[in-house]
């Protein structure tokens, strides 16, 4: 079977696939637990191959075969077998319980670049709190990422020849190129996610590129009296590039600003000094006509005798605006009295002369300014930005949690993670069978 399988792959050149197979024999033949030496050869006519077995034989034969081939083939053959041989006669043969469950995660030939990204995953607030039974969650955040909660569970009633449980996980991460210019990966879980949640709880939180990550459980149940458990997992990280730097951005802030400003001084001119003087003359000729009025009122004593101080008065003249022929005087009201009309003739000549001095300053002053300016300047801010990877599990996640519990949480690239759990459970029984050696071996 394996020579046919390799000769249709040899000469293929680059060639990637994967083939898996399992085949199961039942049969009560063998005495107690045999094993396999985990360097058995198997001859394969394909050229420069390189297999890794691991495996123990005994009774039931389960074989599951990967080829994954990237230039030169490489492989993996996991073959678990299990051999029974019945000695007590009492004892059936009557079937198989099994649960199985197989995962893989190949993350390959992946290229990404990133700038200034922002890549965050996380679960926060009450999400999931006081869950119940299985439960699977998976967060993730950036390129080519891989998650997976698996969970196989087999049981019988009746009595069987065996009972098992087989997980496999295989994860790589090979031949992937990454390079982040500050780029900042975050994968959290915080607050009370998953508390006080019960039963196969799987969380994955992933951030970043090229991230395996798988919660596996495998669980079997029945009446035999033979159980087997089986986890295997296998991890590779080869090949991988990652270039993680720093960049520098600059960009440009506006700040408002207010300025009051106040400004005094002064200047001075040019002073000046002279004198001057003139003269003028002319002639002139014209008539003046007019009135002349009394300017009062007035009452003259009469005097007998020749003088004033000699003799007697002996009455007065009233000469005011009620004499008879009275002229009022139209610039003062209630006088009056006697008027002359004015008539002039003016002919003659003037002349005269004028001088003095002159003196002072020109263009001298004093000067005083107040205001406020406002606005905005513009000023260039330089930071550097440093690729960081965060990867966090804070608050009360999982408090009071109960059952099987599997969490990664990564970030960051080729980050491989992997929780597996294969558990059988066996009834109590009066008779007495020996616990079977579990079978060894590497990748």
């Amino acid at each position: 079977m394996f020579e046919r399988l390799m000769r249709k792959v040899k000469g293929k050149g680059k060639w990637i696939g994967a083939l898996a197979m399992s085949a199961a024999l039942l049969a009560p033949v063998g005495a107690g637990a045999k094993s396999i030496d985990p360097g058995i050869g198997i001859d394969l006519p394909c050229g420069e191959c390189s297999f890794a077995y691991d495996g123990e034989l005994s009774g039931n034969l389960d074989l599951t075969l990967q080829v994954m081939g990237v230039a030169d083939l490489e492989g993996y053959i996991t073959l678990v077998s299990t051999e029974i041989d019945v000695k007590n006669p009492e004892m059936r043969v009557a079937g198989l319980v099994r649960a199985l469950s197989k995962n893989d995660q190949f993350l390959m030939f992946n290229e990404e670049r990133n700038r200034a990204a922002r890549n965050s995953a996380s679960l926060a607030g009450e999400v999931l709190k006081n869950a119940q039974g299985n439960i699977g969650a998976n967060v993730a955040a950036g390129d080519f990422n891989a998650q997976s909660n698996i969970a196989a569970i087999a049981a019988g009633k009746q009595e069987a020849s065996l009972v098992e449980s087989k997980t496999f996980s295989v994860q790589k991460s090979m031949y992937n190129f990454g390079r982040n210019r500050g780029t900042q990966n975050t994968a959290s879980a915080g607050d009370e996610v998953l508390k006080n949640a019960k039963g196969n709880i799987g969380l994955n939180v992933a951030a970043g590129a090229n991230n395996a990550q798988t919660n596996q459980l495998g669980a079997a149940v029945g009446t035999a009296r033979v159980g087997a458990a089986v986890a295997y997992v296998q991890q590779k990280g080869l090949y991988n590039t990652a270039s993680n730097k720093p960049i520098t951005e600059r960009f440009v802030r506006l700040y408002r600003v207010r300025l009051g400003l106040s400004a005094a001084g002064s200047t001075s001119g040019a002073r000046f000094s002279g004198s001057y003087s003139g003269a003028e003359g002319g002639t002139v000729t014209g008539t003046v006509n007019g009135h002349s009025y009394q300017s009062n009122n007035f009452y003259p004593d009469i005097w007998t005798g020749s003088t004033h101080s000699s003799g007697t008065q002996i009455g007065h003249v009233d000469l005011d605006n009620e004499i008879q022929g009275a002229v009022s005087n139209p610039f003062k009201q209630g006088v009056g009295g006697i008027a002359f009309d004015n008539y002039h003739s003016l002919n003659g000549q003037y002349s005269g002369k004028e001088g003095g001095r002159l003196g002072g300053t020109i263009g001298a002053q004093r000067v005083r300014l107040t205001g406020t300016v406002t606005g905005y300047i513009p000023v260039v801010m330089v930071r550097r930005v440093d690729t960081i990877n965060t990867a966090s599990l804070s608050g009360q996640v999982l408090m009071n949690a109960v059952g099987n519990i599997g969490v990664n949480i990564a970030a960051g690239s080729n980050n491989l993670q992997a929780n597996s759990l294969s558990v059988v459970a066996l009834p109590a029984t009066s008779t007495q069978v020996p616990t079977p050696t579990p079978g060894g071996g590497t990748e």
